[in-house]
């Protein structure tokens, strides 16, 4: 089952500029489940994405993403 499968990858985007990144945003209770996708992803085991970083962060303003359900 992928990550959007499973509800834990709620978005990902390319940047616009630079357009060499992207941005995807996880909705987990622990971490650990955003900081295995790189394990997994054929992007990065293909050699195509060379570097990531995972970074908590908390919705401060806007409804988008609060009404979901946790996995």
């Amino acid at each position: 089952m992928t990550f959007v499968e499973q509800g834990s990858l709620y978005l990902g985007e390319a940047l616009e500029s630079p357009a060499s990144q992207a941005l995807l945003v996880f909705k987990v209770k622990n971490s650990q489940l955003a900081e295995d996708f790189p394990n997994q992803d054929p992007y990065i085991l293909n050699g195509l994405v060379t570097h990531w970083r995972v970074d908590e962060w908390n919705v401060v303003l806007g409804l988008g993403i609060a009404p979901l359900s946790l996995p």
